[in-house]
């Protein structure tokens, strides 16, 4: 089986409430940024999230 990505999209957060508005998912996304749940991931041309220690694994895979 596919292992689930490391990062995420905003739109990504977005399919899982469908009903809430954009704005309000993104400002959980980012409380959840600063609360250290979260953090930010670069591709270089676009900004993803990423739980930190999945990305340490990735990274140094």
């Amino acid at each position: 089986t596919k292992s689930p990505k490391p990062q995420l999209y905003i739109k990504d957060f977005y399919k899982c409430d469908p009903d809430s508005k954009p704005r309000v998912i993104k400002n959980v996304a980012n409380e959840m940024v600063r609360d250290g749940r979260l953090m930010f991931w670069s591709s270089g041309s676009t900004t993803m999230y990423a739980i930190p220690g999945r990305i340490q694994n990735e990274e140094g895979a």
